[in-house]
């Protein structure tokens, strides 16, 4: 061809040169990820292990993260963090992350993802699953299964967190990726012509309002099993209604409680026990619960005594100082949503719980390495049932429902001045940790979720500012005898 002509091909390809790489872009990323988990390597300590013990954290969200923060400034530890990804995520911004673009999108990324090596300064960061747990090191590699690698540990903090059924969290593992799987799931919920949501709970509830209060006129179809929403925390689903209720007189999203989604047909639609069906191809997500990252607990090569660790839901038994429940294995901790219920006030596993699990275990650690002197430590988690031996409740939540609203509830002391009007509160309620249901409040404090906990968690991490820290968890903690 003439050279006019070639340049011309050349420009009529090129928008179907940039779909392709669009199109192809996440696969890529997840064979990069592969890759580099397969050959990875913890890279060369600053200095030799020498007499320190060997701190292995396995799992990078906010308990493994503190663990590593903390630990890795004590220079009697050698800290390895062992992640599927190079960074830390501010979990509960994600949903609201997918709804953002532009300045505001970036201004909020730039804050809730931070590097694992920003922190980790003394030890070592690898990227790779793990794959089997020895009561004296790991196995690791690429993924679930195969197992490139061994590090060896003194104490081992498992922090391996849960997984939900949508595209919410990612499997790429470079920060550069997250932000493009962000840019990608927003521009899918922009193009697609409805979008549908399954699950009334916490994260159904989130994501519904968020989508229908940033996408104004986009076609909401949410779906749930449950009569009421939040069925889980008492006294959330009426303030909750009056926002839907406003959202849904727009003519944009429509909510159908007491109906199940069972299967799914040839068009892409969702069908309803009731006859229903959603609008062919939709985007949709299924926030009907989560399971936890387990899969090396099953491996044959895990030892018996932690493979017994496994409970009936597939979570890690922990008790109160958050090693594992075999006699064997009390230099052995578990953290965050991979524990059992029973470390989670109510039961439910909440990222605001992350901390508190990790403080209780840096504590232990360094007690049973003798850096710290004293018994072993647990926390106060929950708010005690009445009548009740052990049980617990939820002690707050603090829920978005889109763009201007919030509902919070809370039953701890230590958030009362977290509220605008406490003295108002009290007087409807009485005193916030007496309050049967506690004090349920419905307003705006998207700052306090967007803003205060975004910036918390940012200056924690790279700047050392961590005073928040033993403010709130310190007072929780007990001489566990």
């Amino acid at each position: 061809a003439e050279g006019g002509d070639a340049a011309a091909l050349v420009a009529a390809l090129e928008p179907l040169a940039a779909a392709a790489r669009e199109g192809l872009a996440p696969s890529l990323e997840k064979l990069r990820a592969e890759i580099a988990r397969d050959g990875a390597t913890p890279s060369l300590p600053k200095s030799s292990v020498g007499s320190r013990k060997r701190v292995v954290i396995a799992g990078g969200g906010f308990c493994g993260a503190m663990v590593a923060y903390r630990l890795d400034k004590n220079p009697e530890f050698h800290v390895t963090l062992l992640d599927t990804k190079e960074y830390v995520e501010n979990t509960p911004v994600v949903l609201r992350l997918m709804c953002l673009a532009g300045k505001e999108f970036e201004d909020m990324f730039s804050k809730a993802l931070i590097e694992h090596k920003a922190y980790v300064k003394n030890g070592d960061v690898v990227v790779g699953s793990l794959a089997a747990v020895r009561t004296d090191h790991i196995l690791y590699g690429a993924k679930t299964g195969v197992a490139a690698h061994v590090l060896p540990y003194d104490y081992l903090v498992i922090s391996t967190g849960t997984a939900y059924q949508s595209d919410i969290k990612t499997d790429g593992t470079s920060i550069e990726h997250r932000r493009r799987s962000y840019e990608i799931e927003h521009q899918r919920i922009a193009d697609a012509p409805a979008t549908v949501v399954v699950g009334g709970g916490l994260v159904g509830t989130e994501l519904a309002l968020d989508i229908s209060t940033f996408f104004p006129g986009k076609k909401v179809e949410w779906i749930s099993g449950n009569e009421t929403l939040m069925s889980r925390i008492h006294g959330f689903h009426d303030p909750t209604m009056e926002v839907v209720e406003r959202e849904a007189a727009k003519g944009h999203l429509k909510l159908s409680l007491g109906e199940r989604a069972i299967s799914v047909n040839q068009a892409g639609s969702i069908l309803t026990d009731k006859g229903n069906e959603t609008t062919p191809g939709a985007r949709a997500y299924w926030c009907t619960g989560y399971r936890a990252n387990n899969s090396f607990m099953k491996d044959p090569r895990t030892a018996a005594s932690v493979a017994s660790c496994l409970d009936d839901e597939g979570f890690i038994n922990a008790g109160p100082t958050h090693q594992l429940s075999h006699p064997a294995l009390s230099h052995v901790f578990a953290g965050g949503d991979i524990c059992c219920r029973d470390r989670f006030g109510g039961g439910e596993r909440m990222a605001a719980y992350g901390h508190t699990h990790a403080m209780v275990i840096c504590e232990n650690i360094e007690r049973l390495a003798g850096t710290l002197s004293g018994p072993l430590q647990a926390a106060r988690i929950g708010i005690p049932k009445k009548g009740a031996d052990s049980a617990t409740d939820n002690e707050g939540v603090l829920i978005s429902l889109g763009k201007t609203d919030t509902v919070m509830f809370s039953k701890n002391p230590l958030m009362r001045a977290f509220y605008p009007n406490p003295e108002e509160m009290e007087e409807k309620y009485g005193p916030i940790d007496e309050a049967p249901n506690g004090w349920i409040l419905l307003d705006d404090q998207s700052s306090l979720k967007f803003g205060f906990g975004v910036d918390l968690l940012a200056e924690t991490f790279r700047e050392g500012k961590d005073e928040w820290w033993a403010g709130f968890d310190g007072p929780r903690m007990y001489d566990f005898v």
